[in-house]
Protein backbone atom coordinates (compact mmCIF):
# COMPACT_ATOMS: atom_id res chain seq x y z
CA UNK A 1 0.00 0.00 0.00
CA UNK A 2 1.60 3.61 -0.75
CA UNK A 3 2.70 5.49 2.02
CA UNK A 4 0.73 8.69 2.00
CA UNK A 5 1.42 12.35 2.86
CA UNK A 6 0.12 14.06 5.63
CA UNK A 7 -2.04 16.34 3.70
CA UNK A 8 -3.50 13.26 1.26
CA UNK A 9 -4.23 11.51 5.08
CA UNK A 10 -6.16 15.07 6.29
CA UNK A 11 -8.22 14.34 3.02
CA UNK A 12 -8.43 10.79 3.72
CA UNK A 13 -9.99 11.95 7.05
CA UNK A 14 -12.31 14.43 5.77
CA UNK A 15 -13.54 11.71 3.60
CA UNK A 16 -14.06 9.41 6.49
CA UNK A 17 -16.08 11.59 8.09
CA UNK A 18 -18.50 12.09 5.68
CA UNK A 19 -19.75 8.78 5.45
CA UNK A 20 -20.76 8.01 9.43
CA UNK A 21 -22.02 5.00 8.67
CA UNK A 22 -18.15 3.65 8.63
CA UNK A 23 -17.83 5.26 12.97
CA UNK A 24 -20.81 6.40 14.69
CA UNK A 25 -21.77 3.03 16.42
CA UNK A 26 -24.72 4.75 17.91
CA UNK A 27 -27.21 5.32 14.47
CA UNK A 28 -28.67 2.28 12.57
CA UNK A 29 -26.97 2.47 9.09
CA UNK A 30 -23.67 1.52 11.13
CA UNK A 31 -24.96 -2.11 11.09
CA UNK A 32 -25.71 -2.13 7.46
CA UNK A 33 -23.29 -4.21 5.66
CA UNK A 34 -24.15 -3.05 1.88
CA UNK A 35 -23.75 0.50 3.11
CA UNK A 36 -21.02 0.22 4.85
CA UNK A 37 -19.64 -1.00 1.39
CA UNK A 38 -20.95 1.81 -1.06
CA UNK A 39 -19.50 4.31 1.67
CA UNK A 40 -16.19 2.30 1.04
CA UNK A 41 -16.77 2.06 -2.33
CA UNK A 42 -17.17 5.88 -2.21
CA UNK A 43 -13.94 6.84 -0.74
CA UNK A 44 -12.22 4.45 -3.42
CA UNK A 45 -13.40 6.11 -6.40
CA UNK A 46 -12.78 9.55 -4.88
CA UNK A 47 -9.29 8.95 -4.06
CA UNK A 48 -8.53 6.91 -8.01
CA UNK A 49 -10.12 10.27 -9.54
CA UNK A 50 -7.19 12.11 -7.50
CA UNK A 51 -4.93 9.39 -8.57
CA UNK A 52 -4.58 7.77 -5.37
CA UNK A 53 -4.94 3.66 -6.27
CA UNK A 54 -6.12 1.82 -3.33
CA UNK A 55 -8.24 -0.93 -2.85
CA UNK A 56 -10.71 -1.78 -0.80
CA UNK A 57 -9.42 -3.86 1.72
CA UNK A 58 -6.33 -1.26 1.73
CA UNK A 59 -9.04 1.71 3.11
CA UNK A 60 -10.14 -0.79 5.73
CA UNK A 61 -6.60 -1.23 6.77
CA UNK A 62 -5.68 2.61 6.43
CA UNK A 63 -8.97 2.90 8.59
CA UNK A 64 -7.84 0.82 11.46
CA UNK A 65 -4.20 2.48 10.96
CA UNK A 66 -5.51 6.10 11.91
CA UNK A 67 -7.95 4.89 14.59
CA UNK A 68 -4.89 3.22 16.28
CA UNK A 69 -2.50 5.85 15.86
CA UNK A 70 -5.69 8.29 17.47
CA UNK A 71 -5.87 6.20 20.62
CA UNK A 72 -2.08 6.54 21.02
CA UNK A 73 -2.79 10.09 20.51
CA UNK A 74 -4.99 10.06 23.39
CA UNK A 75 -3.08 7.94 25.81
CA UNK A 76 -0.31 10.26 25.75
CA UNK A 77 -2.35 13.55 26.28
CA UNK A 78 -3.64 11.28 29.91
CA UNK A 79 -0.13 10.50 31.02
CA UNK A 80 1.28 13.89 30.19
CA UNK A 81 -1.85 15.02 32.41
CA UNK A 82 -1.01 12.57 35.20
CA UNK A 83 2.72 13.50 35.31
CA UNK A 84 1.78 16.94 37.07
CA UNK A 85 3.07 18.50 34.13
CA UNK A 86 1.69 22.55 33.57
CA UNK A 87 -0.25 23.50 30.94
CA UNK A 88 2.65 24.18 28.55
CA UNK A 89 4.51 20.70 28.97
CA UNK A 90 1.30 19.06 28.51
CA UNK A 91 1.56 16.65 25.66
CA UNK A 92 0.08 18.19 21.92
CA UNK A 93 -0.34 16.14 18.91
CA UNK A 94 2.00 17.02 15.78
CA UNK A 95 -0.42 15.24 13.31
CA UNK A 96 -2.30 17.82 11.64
CA UNK A 97 -4.91 15.41 11.13
CA UNK A 98 -5.69 14.31 14.43
CA UNK A 99 -7.67 17.90 15.73
CA UNK A 100 -10.11 16.88 12.64
CA UNK A 101 -10.14 13.42 13.68
CA UNK A 102 -10.90 14.40 17.10
CA UNK A 103 -13.62 16.98 16.54
CA UNK A 104 -16.05 14.19 15.88
CA UNK A 105 -15.11 10.37 16.71
CA UNK A 106 -15.01 12.36 20.44
CA UNK A 107 -18.44 12.49 20.20
CA UNK A 108 -18.57 8.61 20.10
CA UNK A 109 -18.07 6.45 22.91
CA UNK A 110 -14.76 4.25 22.55
CA UNK A 111 -13.89 1.29 24.79
CA UNK A 112 -10.83 2.70 26.15
CA UNK A 113 -8.26 1.17 28.98
CA UNK A 114 -9.54 2.09 32.34
CA UNK A 115 -7.47 3.02 35.59
CA UNK A 116 -6.59 0.71 38.61
CA UNK A 117 -8.57 1.51 41.44
CA UNK A 118 -5.89 0.47 43.78
CA UNK A 119 -3.28 3.51 42.31
CA UNK A 120 -4.77 6.07 44.69
CA UNK A 121 -6.39 4.32 48.33
CA UNK A 122 -7.86 7.57 49.46
CA UNK A 123 -10.28 7.28 46.57
CA UNK A 124 -13.46 6.20 48.00
CA UNK A 125 -16.66 3.44 45.78
CA UNK A 126 -18.02 6.27 43.99
CA UNK A 127 -14.90 8.33 43.20
CA UNK A 128 -13.76 4.73 41.67
CA UNK A 129 -17.08 4.08 39.26
CA UNK A 130 -17.31 7.33 38.39
CA UNK A 131 -13.52 7.76 36.62
CA UNK A 132 -14.13 4.00 35.29
CA UNK A 133 -17.35 5.17 33.50
CA UNK A 134 -15.97 8.55 32.28
CA UNK A 135 -12.76 6.41 31.00
CA UNK A 136 -14.98 4.13 28.33
CA UNK A 137 -15.19 7.28 26.61
CA UNK A 138 -12.91 9.85 24.56
CA UNK A 139 -11.75 13.34 26.57
CA UNK A 140 -13.55 15.79 25.14
CA UNK A 141 -11.66 18.75 24.40
CA UNK A 142 -12.85 21.11 27.31
CA UNK A 143 -12.20 18.33 29.82
CA UNK A 144 -8.43 18.36 28.85
CA UNK A 145 -8.61 21.86 29.15
CA UNK A 146 -9.98 21.91 33.03
CA UNK A 147 -7.63 18.82 33.88
CA UNK A 148 -4.57 20.32 32.38
CA UNK A 149 -5.69 23.53 34.23
CA UNK A 150 -5.62 21.47 37.70
CA UNK A 151 -2.90 19.73 37.43
CA UNK A 152 -0.79 22.61 36.83
CA UNK A 153 -1.46 24.63 40.18
CA UNK A 154 1.84 25.52 41.84
CA UNK A 155 4.03 23.37 44.16
CA UNK A 156 3.36 25.85 47.28
CA UNK A 157 -0.66 26.04 46.56
CA UNK A 158 -0.65 21.91 47.20
CA UNK A 159 1.91 22.13 50.45
CA UNK A 160 0.06 24.37 52.25
CA UNK A 161 -3.28 22.03 51.40
CA UNK A 162 -1.56 18.98 53.19
CA UNK A 163 0.11 21.23 56.38
CA UNK A 164 -4.00 22.09 56.78
CA UNK A 165 -5.54 18.91 56.28
CA UNK A 166 -2.19 17.00 58.50
CA UNK A 167 -3.71 19.43 61.65
CA UNK A 168 -7.47 17.64 61.50
CA UNK A 169 -6.08 14.10 60.71
CA UNK A 170 -4.14 12.06 62.93
CA UNK A 171 -2.40 8.74 62.32
CA UNK A 172 -5.12 6.69 64.44
CA UNK A 173 -8.01 7.69 62.11
CA UNK A 174 -6.33 5.95 59.66
CA UNK A 175 -7.63 2.31 61.26
CA UNK A 176 -11.25 2.77 60.51
CA UNK A 177 -10.57 3.42 56.47
CA UNK A 178 -7.85 0.73 56.11
CA UNK A 179 -11.05 -2.00 58.24
CA UNK A 180 -13.43 -0.67 55.98
CA UNK A 181 -11.19 -1.16 52.70
CA UNK A 182 -10.73 -4.95 54.18
CA UNK A 183 -14.70 -5.38 54.29
CA UNK A 184 -15.19 -4.38 50.35
CA UNK A 185 -12.58 -6.62 49.80
CA UNK A 186 -14.01 -9.71 51.39
CA UNK A 187 -17.51 -8.45 50.13
CA UNK A 188 -16.33 -8.54 46.40
CA UNK A 189 -14.17 -12.40 46.93
CA UNK A 190 -18.01 -13.37 48.25
CA UNK A 191 -19.52 -11.85 45.74
CA UNK A 192 -17.29 -13.50 43.16
CA UNK A 193 -17.44 -17.16 44.90
CA UNK A 194 -21.46 -17.01 45.22
CA UNK A 195 -21.79 -15.31 41.58
CA UNK A 196 -22.32 -16.93 38.37
CA UNK A 197 -19.52 -18.28 36.48
CA UNK A 198 -19.71 -15.99 33.61
CA UNK A 199 -18.61 -13.45 35.85
CA UNK A 200 -15.51 -15.17 37.54
CA UNK A 201 -14.63 -16.30 33.71
CA UNK A 202 -14.42 -12.56 32.76
CA UNK A 203 -11.54 -11.81 34.75
CA UNK A 204 -9.35 -14.85 33.30
CA UNK A 205 -9.07 -12.99 29.82
CA UNK A 206 -6.48 -15.22 28.71
CA UNK A 207 -8.01 -18.68 29.30
CA UNK A 208 -10.45 -19.88 26.64
CA UNK A 209 -13.65 -22.60 27.09
CA UNK A 210 -13.94 -25.68 25.16
CA UNK A 211 -17.37 -23.93 24.12
CA UNK A 212 -14.67 -21.11 22.85
CA UNK A 213 -12.38 -23.15 20.97
CA UNK A 214 -15.07 -25.46 19.47
CA UNK A 215 -16.60 -22.18 17.95
CA UNK A 216 -13.42 -20.81 16.78
CA UNK A 217 -12.79 -23.49 14.80
CA UNK A 218 -16.17 -23.73 13.47
CA UNK A 219 -15.94 -20.07 12.17
CA UNK A 220 -12.50 -21.53 10.68
CA UNK A 221 -14.38 -24.29 8.98
CA UNK A 222 -17.15 -21.69 7.61
CA UNK A 223 -14.55 -19.25 6.17
CA UNK A 224 -12.93 -22.44 4.62
CA UNK A 225 -16.04 -23.77 2.97
CA UNK A 226 -17.16 -20.39 1.49
CA UNK A 227 -13.12 -19.88 -0.01
CA UNK A 228 -13.62 -22.73 -1.69
CA UNK A 229 -17.47 -23.01 -2.56
CA UNK A 230 -16.22 -19.47 -4.23
CA UNK A 231 -13.30 -20.84 -5.92
CA UNK A 232 -15.74 -23.74 -7.45
CA UNK A 233 -17.99 -21.04 -8.42
CA UNK A 234 -15.01 -19.17 -10.22
CA UNK A 235 -13.86 -22.61 -11.64
CA UNK A 236 -17.58 -23.12 -12.96
CA UNK A 237 -17.88 -19.69 -14.65
CA UNK A 238 -14.78 -20.01 -16.41
CA UNK A 239 -15.79 -23.26 -17.96
CA UNK A 240 -19.25 -22.28 -19.01
CA UNK A 241 -17.55 -19.88 -21.04
CA UNK A 242 -15.18 -21.86 -22.57
CA UNK A 243 -17.93 -24.20 -23.22
CA UNK A 244 -19.74 -21.59 -24.86
CA UNK A 245 -17.21 -20.05 -26.58
CA UNK A 246 -17.96 -20.60 -30.55
CA UNK A 247 -14.06 -21.28 -31.44
CA UNK A 248 -13.53 -23.94 -28.82
CA UNK A 249 -17.15 -25.83 -29.79
CA UNK A 250 -16.09 -25.59 -33.72
CA UNK A 251 -12.53 -26.71 -32.93
CA UNK A 252 -13.74 -30.11 -30.55
CA UNK A 253 -16.97 -30.86 -32.79
CA UNK A 254 -14.97 -32.77 -35.49
CA UNK A 255 -12.91 -34.82 -32.93
CA UNK A 256 -13.41 -38.15 -31.31
CA UNK A 257 -14.62 -39.01 -27.78
CA UNK A 258 -11.15 -39.78 -27.01
CA UNK A 259 -9.49 -37.06 -28.69
CA UNK A 260 -12.04 -34.60 -26.81
CA UNK A 261 -11.22 -36.33 -23.27
CA UNK A 262 -7.54 -35.36 -23.88
CA UNK A 263 -7.90 -31.85 -25.71
CA UNK A 264 -9.83 -31.15 -22.29
CA UNK A 265 -7.35 -32.36 -19.75
CA UNK A 266 -4.74 -30.19 -21.36
CA UNK A 267 -6.82 -26.53 -21.21
CA UNK A 268 -8.09 -26.97 -18.02
CA UNK A 269 -5.55 -29.32 -16.02
CA UNK A 270 -2.50 -27.58 -16.88
CA UNK A 271 -2.77 -24.55 -15.77
CA UNK A 272 -3.32 -25.77 -11.98
CA UNK A 273 -0.19 -27.38 -9.88
CA UNK A 274 0.33 -31.11 -9.69
CA UNK A 275 -1.36 -31.45 -6.68
CA UNK A 276 -4.24 -30.03 -7.32
CA UNK A 277 -5.39 -31.90 -10.13
CA UNK A 278 -8.96 -33.53 -10.20
CA UNK A 279 -9.86 -36.14 -13.24
CA UNK A 280 -12.98 -36.98 -13.99
CA UNK A 281 -13.85 -41.00 -13.94
CA UNK A 282 -13.40 -41.02 -17.80
CA UNK A 283 -10.24 -38.99 -18.24
CA UNK A 284 -8.93 -41.72 -15.96
CA UNK A 285 -9.75 -44.51 -18.12
CA UNK A 286 -8.61 -42.76 -21.00
CA UNK A 287 -5.31 -42.25 -19.09
CA UNK A 288 -5.70 -46.03 -17.56
CA UNK A 289 -6.09 -47.22 -22.03
CA UNK A 290 -3.16 -45.59 -22.70
CA UNK A 291 -1.00 -46.75 -20.11
CA UNK A 292 -1.82 -50.77 -20.52
CA UNK A 293 -0.90 -50.42 -24.40
CA UNK A 294 2.58 -49.40 -23.12
CA UNK A 295 3.30 -48.40 -19.65
CA UNK A 296 6.92 -46.83 -20.96
CA UNK A 297 4.84 -44.73 -23.90
CA UNK A 298 2.98 -43.78 -21.58
CA UNK A 299 5.49 -42.71 -19.03
CA UNK A 300 7.33 -40.09 -21.54
CA UNK A 301 3.90 -38.64 -22.62
CA UNK A 302 3.17 -37.76 -18.82
CA UNK A 303 6.78 -35.92 -19.18
CA UNK A 304 4.88 -34.03 -21.65
CA UNK A 305 1.22 -33.59 -21.29
CA UNK A 306 -1.19 -33.61 -18.41
CA UNK A 307 -2.06 -36.67 -17.20
CA UNK A 308 -3.04 -38.49 -14.24
CA UNK A 309 -0.33 -39.96 -12.09
CA UNK A 310 -0.13 -44.15 -11.93
CA UNK A 311 -0.82 -44.34 -8.49
CA UNK A 312 -4.39 -42.47 -9.47
CA UNK A 313 -4.79 -45.24 -11.83
CA UNK A 314 -4.08 -48.11 -9.43
CA UNK A 315 -6.43 -46.65 -6.78
CA UNK A 316 -8.91 -46.54 -9.62
CA UNK A 317 -8.59 -50.19 -10.04
CA UNK A 318 -8.35 -50.94 -6.33
CA UNK A 319 -12.42 -49.88 -7.08
CA UNK A 320 -13.19 -52.83 -8.98
CA UNK A 321 -14.11 -55.97 -7.31
CA UNK A 322 -13.03 -58.60 -9.32
CA UNK A 323 -12.65 -62.30 -7.52
CA UNK A 324 -11.28 -65.56 -9.40
CA UNK A 325 -13.25 -67.97 -11.01
CA UNK A 326 -16.06 -66.75 -13.70
CA UNK A 327 -16.72 -62.86 -13.44
CA UNK A 328 -20.71 -62.40 -14.33
CA UNK A 329 -19.94 -58.48 -14.98
CA UNK A 330 -17.58 -59.37 -17.71
CA UNK A 331 -20.47 -61.55 -19.17
CA UNK A 332 -22.67 -58.97 -18.70
CA UNK A 333 -21.14 -56.62 -20.62
CA UNK A 334 -20.36 -58.77 -23.39
CA UNK A 335 -23.56 -59.55 -23.79
CA UNK A 336 -24.21 -55.46 -23.97
CA UNK A 337 -21.84 -55.64 -27.07
CA UNK A 338 -22.52 -58.09 -28.97
CA UNK A 339 -26.27 -57.49 -29.26
CA UNK A 340 -26.68 -55.60 -32.00
CA UNK A 341 -23.99 -57.70 -34.19
CA UNK A 342 -25.19 -60.81 -36.39
CA UNK A 343 -24.75 -64.41 -35.33
CA UNK A 344 -21.84 -64.85 -37.62
CA UNK A 345 -20.49 -62.45 -35.83
CA UNK A 346 -20.56 -63.61 -32.41
CA UNK A 347 -18.96 -67.06 -33.15
CA UNK A 348 -16.05 -67.59 -31.09
CA UNK A 349 -14.37 -70.62 -29.33
CA UNK A 350 -13.72 -71.25 -25.77
CA UNK A 351 -9.53 -71.41 -24.94
CA UNK A 352 -7.80 -72.22 -21.69
CA UNK A 353 -4.45 -71.94 -20.44
CA UNK A 354 -1.90 -71.95 -17.22
CA UNK A 355 1.00 -69.91 -16.12
CA UNK A 356 3.65 -70.05 -14.24
CA UNK A 357 4.04 -67.88 -11.25
CA UNK A 358 5.72 -66.51 -8.33
CA UNK A 359 4.59 -68.13 -5.25
CA UNK A 360 4.54 -65.64 -2.37
CA UNK A 361 1.96 -64.22 0.29
CA UNK A 362 0.31 -60.77 -0.13
CA UNK A 363 -1.56 -59.44 3.01
CA UNK A 364 -4.59 -57.41 1.54
CA UNK A 365 -5.01 -54.54 4.53
CA UNK A 366 -8.41 -53.36 3.27
CA UNK A 367 -10.12 -57.16 3.67
CA UNK A 368 -7.82 -58.42 6.43
CA UNK A 369 -6.91 -61.40 4.21
CA UNK A 370 -3.74 -63.36 3.25
CA UNK A 371 -3.56 -63.93 -0.63
CA UNK A 372 -1.39 -66.10 -2.41
CA UNK A 373 -3.16 -69.64 -1.80
CA UNK A 374 -5.26 -71.86 -4.58
CA UNK A 375 -8.67 -72.02 -5.17
CA UNK A 376 -8.63 -74.45 -1.74
CA UNK A 377 -6.85 -72.68 0.59
CA UNK A 378 -4.29 -75.06 1.60
CA UNK A 379 -1.28 -74.78 -0.84
CA UNK A 380 0.35 -72.13 -2.09
CA UNK A 381 -0.56 -70.52 -5.67
CA UNK A 382 2.47 -71.68 -8.12
CA UNK A 383 0.08 -71.41 -11.43
CA UNK A 384 -3.01 -69.22 -12.77
CA UNK A 385 -5.75 -71.00 -15.17
CA UNK A 386 -6.97 -68.89 -17.37
CA UNK A 387 -10.09 -69.20 -19.59
CA UNK A 388 -10.57 -67.00 -22.66
CA UNK A 389 -13.03 -66.44 -25.51
CA UNK A 390 -11.43 -65.77 -29.08
CA UNK A 391 -13.57 -65.17 -32.10
CA UNK A 392 -13.61 -66.86 -34.87
CA UNK A 393 -14.92 -64.42 -37.62
CA UNK A 394 -13.86 -61.28 -35.92
CA UNK A 395 -10.79 -60.56 -34.45
CA UNK A 396 -11.56 -60.01 -30.86
CA UNK A 397 -10.11 -61.75 -27.37
CA UNK A 398 -11.68 -61.59 -23.84
CA UNK A 399 -10.80 -63.11 -20.70
CA UNK A 400 -13.80 -64.56 -19.06
CA UNK A 401 -12.46 -66.11 -15.67
CA UNK A 402 -9.31 -67.50 -13.84
CA UNK A 403 -8.06 -69.70 -11.51
CA UNK A 404 -5.30 -69.83 -8.93
CA UNK A 405 -3.66 -73.55 -8.57
CA UNK A 406 -0.70 -75.53 -7.38
CA UNK A 407 0.80 -77.71 -10.40
CA UNK A 408 -3.24 -78.74 -11.93
CA UNK A 409 -2.87 -81.85 -13.71
CA UNK A 410 -5.10 -83.22 -15.92
CA UNK A 411 -7.16 -85.17 -13.53
CA UNK A 412 -7.84 -83.20 -11.18
CA UNK A 413 -9.12 -80.58 -13.85
CA UNK A 414 -11.56 -82.79 -15.25
CA UNK A 415 -12.85 -83.25 -11.77
CA UNK A 416 -13.51 -79.59 -11.35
Amino acid sequence: MPKLADEINLKFVQLYREEECLWNASIPSYKDKQMRDSSLEKIRDILNKDGIEMSIKEIKNKIKNLRATYCQELTKIEKSERSGAGTAEVYKPKIIWFEEMHNFIKKVPMKRKTSNNQDSPNNNKDDNSASNSQSLEPPVAENLSEKTVEMSQPASEMSSIQDKTSKFISPGSWIPAITQQETNISSVSESLSTGPSTSFTGIKKGVKSLKDKKICSLRSEISRLRKKGTNLKAKLNNAEKLSKNPLFYKFTKDMTRPARLFTQMQVFQTSKKPKGRRYTTDEKILCLSMYKKSPKCYGVLYKFFTLSSAKAMKRLLAKIKIKSSINTILFEQIKKTVADKDISDRLCSLIFDEMAITPQIHYNTQKDVLQGFDEEGKKFANHVLVFMIKGIKENFKQPIAYYFTNCLNTYELKKK
